[in-house]
């Protein structure tokens, strides 16, 4: 019966019920190691769950200004030039 439901209905009653389209549906979509977060990723998890939508928003602004700086392969100077 799952199977005929829309898919927008199927991604609001995973994003409700803190889980996957896929595994909803009865799909494996990772391994297991691709799927584990570290205890860090869960708990950043977890407290972003707990906000409004308004401290969503926030946080996503956030995370894609620190992306553009702070990521891996960024350079002493890309810290620099966003810093000043």
């Amino acid at each position: 019966m799952i199977e005929n439901i829309r898919r927008d209905k199927i991604a609001k009653l995973a994003e409700a019920l803190h889980t996957t389209p896929d595994y909803l549906m009865g799909w494996e979509n990772k391994s297991k190691d691709e799927a584990s977060l570290s205890s860090d990723e869960e708990r950043l998890l977890e407290m972003y769950r707990q906000l409004n939508d308004q401290g969503k928003e926030y946080i996503l602004q956030t995370v894609t200004m620190a992306t553009h700086v702070y990521t891996k392969n960024a350079s002493v100077s890309d810290v620099e030039n966003s810093a000043g």
